[in-house]
């Protein structure tokens, strides 16, 4: 029978390397965990932002991040492109003309000079295509008989007949066209007259509202509602002037902006009109405090000779109460 036990290292030595090489192969053999080791954690890596030290960005919603040098890279692409997209919109305008005149008028396009073809050169292309069907065919005989065959079987007088009623229905199209022309220009004069004193009015009537810039914050809000106004009047059938639509805007202006006042305690007042308007207010009660002296001192003589009444803090806090009562604040 074979021995299958596993040696044990020998005592001797044991706490030289060879010793500890050995009682380690036989405690792994038995199981037995190392008393020397002890476990260890693994540690997991902290991840690192991918985007840390660049700066952030939004393009079309969405936020792009860019190191320093590649946001001078982008600008730099971005200041050379400008003028091709200058360009692409301008081609682009170009050929939507195009595209409109060779639907309007194709001939003009299709004959002219620098494109090189003729109506000869043109038709006959058009007559070795595969599309030419049996109406195409009905109308270019219909054509080849009224231009070629039926003049040919007129006297001559009646040939110039026909040319000058030909010679009429062209001048009585031109004539037609040039007085739509005109027409149309004359309406979109007065509609450009009109608008141009509409708004001479409203800037009239802003100036006499106390509005200082017309192109401020305030002044563009109140032109734009005027101008609302006086559309919505307009569809109502109600003829409003820009006074009128002034008058209406600014009692608009000042309805909202007392309800939203009404709704605020001392502090929150001061924060929303801010500190400048808060400093008008202080000092037009101040003035009026001023002024209630004032008063005081001429109605009320003083009781001896060269004595000046003193208003004292409880004076002070019931002149206060009573204005607030009376609504003179």
């Amino acid at each position: 029978m074979v021995d299958t036990a596993i040696p044990t290292a020998p005592t001797t030595g044991s706490g030289t390397i060879a010793g500890n090489i050995a009682q380690a192969i036989q405690d792994k053999a038995t199981g037995k965990v190392p008393t020397g080791s002890a476990p260890t954690k693994e540690t997991t890596p902290k991840a690192v932002d991918p985007n840390l030290g660049k700066e952030e960005y939004t393009v079309n919603g969405q936020k792009v991040y860019l190191t320093p040098e590649e946001r001078v890279r982008w600008v730099q692409k971005g200041m050379a492109f400008e003028p091709k997209m200058s360009q692409l919109a301008k081609l682009e305008q170009e050929t939507g003309a195009f595209l409109q005149q060779l639907k309007t008028n194709p001939e003009q396009i299709l004959f002219d000079k620098r494109i090189g073809h003729t109506p000869k050169a043109v038709l006959e292309r058009v007559l070795n295509s595969d599309n030419i069907g049996d109406d195409v065919k009905e109308m270019l005989g219909s054509w080849y008989y009224h231009n070629v065959i039926e003049p040919m079987k007129m006297t001559p007088e009646q040939l110039e007949a026909r040319q000058n009623k030909s010679k009429l229905m062209q001048l009585e199209s031109q004539q037609k066209a040039q007085y739509e022309k005109a027409i149309e220009y004359e309406n979109q004069t007065r509609s450009q007259l009109a608008m141009a004193q509409i708004k001479a009015q409203i800037g009239e009537a802003m100036k006499e509202s106390g509005i200082k810039d017309n192109n401020s914050a305030i002044g563009v809000m109140l032109a734009r509602r005027v101008a609302d106004i006086m559309r919505l009047g307009y569809f109502q059938r109600q003829a409003i002037t820009p006074k009128d639509a002034m008058v209406r805007a600014r009692a608009e202006l000042k309805s909202y902006t007392t309800s939203w006042l009404d709704d605020l305690d001392e502090e929150s007042i001061v924060k929303e009109i801010g500190e400048k308007n808060a400093e008008k207010v202080k000092k037009y009660y101040l003035k009026l405090v001023k002024e209630s002296q004032k008063e005081s001192t001429v109605s009320k003589a003083p009781t001896r000779a060269g004595e000046r009444k003193v208003i004292t803090p409880d004076d002070m806090h019931d002149y206060l109460e009573n204005l607030k009562k009376t609504g003179k604040g």
